[in-house]
């Protein structure tokens, strides 16, 4: 199902957050990526759950299906003094962009649009293929004209006679369709396991710590190469998860095949992790809810990752196309060990959720050079929280809140 949205809503803070740090915090922010555990649900394992007896029939003569959701968004924007007249930093920028053609302007005006798909294919009683793909993702209107780069026939772009499909480094920043995430899932007997490049399944928490994607208004979600394998017990929900968050270079540039392959184990980047939560999906949260009955969540999200060797050239410019051997590594030794605790208690009309994470990481050398040694190990400790509360008043729309 396609559904047309027009939303103009966006985060302030959000547009605002995309500088680039200085190396050292750009280190300390590799060190502390965690894994995106998948999350999934009772709704989640009720999907691949067999039809009710009265389908079977059907289901026998033909059991493949493919649906097809997702929507189409268009919104505006409209900034006015976010740099709070702070002016250019010493470095020359500014903390937000400014009206290019007017030195003294605050006021920026802009739309943009996706178009985003997500198929599912379902080959058995048991078995699902899923995808995400987003097509001309958050491109503004009229930013790829006709004339874009000029050539002879279009010498200004004033004479433009057109848009034409994005193309990443000729008149883009990426390709018209981007695909994000494919995978499969079966159900087992005990459990649902996943194996492919997927997200989280479900809004955790508040979303500083793990971002499903899933709000209209959203622009970045967390993805990742993982197997996972979700269960229930005692009531709750198990996650056991296992990723390949780097593999390092591969033999497609130096060995011509069909199937490439990573040429180096030690310098993969590999992450455990492991969920335990009691967790109302959408549709349970909403149907407990309506029915005034007081909805208690929490759970705990835990994980380890880690990386013996690194090529640092191979992520350098130019480092998809070169040869390494061994002077290319550097011993990193990198550990990180991250943990996320969430509550949430919710009734018709209040919701309160609160929710913590830390994160502790080592890296043994920091260098980016192979020639060169860093002797003194980094160590890393961030964390954070977040609470939430709201209330509604009465049916009249209008509700309260803090964070």
């Amino acid at each position: 199902m396609i559904r047309p949205c027009l939303d103009s809503r966006r985060s302030q803070g959000a547009a605002g957050a995309r500088g680039r740090a200085p190396l050292i915090a750009g280190l300390a922010l590799a060190l502390a990526s965690v894994v995106a555990v998948a999350l999934g649900s009772t709704e989640a394992r009720a999907q691949l759950a067999p039809p009710s007896p009265g389908a079977e029939a059907l289901e026998r003569r033909d059991p493949k299906t493919l649906s097809l959701e997702g929507y189409l968004r268009i919104r505006g924007d409209v900034f006015y003094n976010l740099d709070l007249d702070h002016g250019p930093t010493p470095s020359g920028s500014t903390l937000f962009p400014l009206p290019a053609g007017r030195p003294k302007g605050q006021l920026l005006e802009s739309a943009n649009m996706r178009l985003r798909l997500e198929p599912a294919w379902r080959v058995s009683r048991s078995v699902r293929v899923l995808a995400q793909v987003d097509v001309l993702d958050n491109v503004v209107l009229g930013s790829t004209p006709q004339g874009l780069p000029r050539d002879r026939w279009t010498p200004m772009i004033g004479a433009t006679l057109g848009q034409e499909s994005p193309e990443s480094g000729t008149n883009g920043w990426q390709d018209a369709v981007v695909v994000r995430r494919a995978w499969g899932e079966v159900l087992l007997p005990f459990g649902v396991l996943s194996v492919g490049r997927q997200g989280a399944l479900v809004n955790w928490g508040t979303g500083f710590f793990i971002n499903a994607g899933k709000d209209i208004d959203a622009d970045r979600a967390d993805a990742a190469d993982r197997i996972l394998f979700a269960t229930s017990l005692l009531d709750h929900l198990l996650l056991l998860a296992f990723e390949w968050s780097a593999t390092g270079p591969t033999s497609a540039s130096t060995w011509p095949a069909e199937q490439p392959f990573s040429v180096e184990r030690l310098d993969d980047v590999r992450t455990w992790a492991l969920g335990f939560a009691r967790y109302d999906g959408d549709g349970g949260l909403g149907r407990r809810l309506r029915a005034g009955v007081w909805s208690v969540n929490y759970g705990v999200i835990a994980s380890y990752r880690s990386q013996r060797l690194d090529v640092p050239l191979y992520y350098a410019p130019g480092g998809l196309e070169a040869a390494y051997g061994p002077q290319s590594t550097v011993r990193r030794d990198q550990h990180t060990v991250s943990a996320d605790l969430w509550f949430r208690l919710a009734h018709r009309s209040f919701r309160l959720e609160l929710e913590a994470a830390v994160i502790w990481g080592r890296i043994g050398d920091a260098s980016l050079d192979p020639g060169l040694s860093i002797d003194q190990p980094i160590q890393s400790l961030q964390y954070g929280g977040v609470i939430q509360a709201s209330w509604a008043l009465g049916r009249s729309g209008v509700s309260l809140g803090i964070e």
